[in-house]
C-alpha cells in the first residue's frame, strides 16, 4: 500500500492510496466538520478495512468545494480516473454536494450523497436556509448543482421531514429523475453518522454497486431504526409539540432504568433537554 499526495492547493489536499487491485475505486470528499491532519481524508478507516484504493479529497477550510481547485485537481489524477471497474465517489453534506456537483469530472460510475445541498448560494437558497451563507461568495464554491454535473447512479440519502435538507433533495431528484431516493426519517441532518462504520458502509457499497435499490433501503431502515440519533431527533421533534407530556414520561422511563434505545449515551444530551423543557 501506497499513499501519495496528488494534489495540493490553498482549498484542497488529494490523496491516493493504491491497494493495487482492480475492485472499485473509492473518491471521498470530506465534509465541514472534518479537520484536516497530514496524511488523513474522510472515511480512509473504511477504505482501509475494504481494501479499496481510494482518493481522498479534503477541503481545508470551510469553502464548498471551488470548481478550478477540482479541475486541477482531476486533472493531476491522470489515468487514475479512466481505469476499469467503478468509481464510487462518496460525502456527507459539504461532502454530498461535491460527490455530485464533481461526479461528471470524475467519471463516477456511483455516487452516495448523505444530506446533501444542491447549492449555498443565498440568491438560490430558500429563505429557511442560511445555514451556510456565511461561506459564500464567487470563489468559495458551492454554486448550483446542474444537470450536466452529473454523472452515474446517484443514491441520495435524506430525511424528508427535515424540511431544509428536503428542499435540497428535490432539487436534486428534478435534475436527475434517476437518482434513487433513500429516505431515512427522524434522522435529521445526521444521515452520515447514522450511516458511518465500515460495516455499514460495506453493506451500502455492496447493494449499491450490485443494483439492488430495494435491499439498500431495508438495510437503511435497519440501520436508522437501531441508531440512538434517530431517538434524539425524534426527541428533539416531541418536545417542540408537547414539551410537558414529553418531560413526564421520560422522566417516568428514567426512574425505571430506561430501555433501549433510552441508554447512557441517549440521556447525556436528553437531561438537558428535558431540563430546558420543564424551566
Amino acid at each position: 500500500m501506497t499513499l501519495e499526495a496528488v494534489y495540493d492547493d490553498a482549498n484542497i489536499a488529494v490523496l491516493h492510496v493504491d491497494r493495487g487491485n482492480t475492485g472499485p475505486l473509492f473518491v471521498t470528499f470530506s465534509d465541514l466538520a472534518f479537520h484536516p491532519v497530514p496524511g488523513r481524508f474522510s472515511a480512509d478507516t473504511v477504505a482501509e478495512a475494504l481494501g479499496y484504493s481510494v482518493i481522498g479529497i479534503v477541503a481545508k477550510s470551510p469553502a464548498w468545494y471551488p470548481a478550478a481547485s477540482l479541475r486541477a485537481a482531476a486533472g493531476s489524477l491522470g489515468g487514475l480516473l479512466q481505469r476499469d471497474g467503478a468509481r464510487v465517489l462518496y460525502g456527507g453534506s459539504m461532502g454530498g454536494y461535491a460527490a455530485l456537483k464533481f461526479s461528471r469530472l470524475f467519471h463516477a460510475t456511483h455516487v452516495l450523497a448523505m444530506c446533501p445541498q444542491v447549492t449555498i448560494d443565498p440568491a438560490t437558497c430558500p429563505a429557511f436556509d442560511r445555514r451556510f451563507s456565511r461561506y459564500w461568495n464567487e470563489e468559495s464554491g458551492g454554486e448550483l448543482v446542474t444537470a450536466d454535473d452529473l454523472s452515474g447512479r446517484a443514491y441520495v440519502f435524506y430525511d424528508p421531514f427535515h424540511p431544509i435538507d428536503s428542499w435540497h433533495a428535490t432539487q436534486i431528484f428534478a435534475l436527475d429523475p434517476d437518482a434513487a431516493e433513500v429516505r431515512m426519517p427522524f434522522t435529521g441532518h445526521h444521515t452520515t453518522s447514522v450511516l458511518a462504520g465500515t460495516g455499514r458502509v460495506k453493506r451500502l457499497l455492496d447493494c449499491a454497486l450490485s443494483g439492488r435499490d430495494a435491499a439498500l433501503r431495508a438495510e437503511v431502515a435497519e440501520m436508522r431504526r437501531g441508531h440512538d440519533l434517530r431517538a434524539r431527533v425524534l426527541l428533539e421533534a416531541a418536545l417542540a409539540r408537547h414539551p410537558h407530556l414529553c418531560h413526564r414520561v421520560l422522566k417516568g422511563l428514567k426512574a425505571k432504568g430506561g430501555t433501549l434505545p433510552f441508554n447512557e449515551r441517549f440521556w447525556t444530551w436528553a437531561d438537558p433537554l428535558l431540563e430546558a423543557a420543564s424551566s
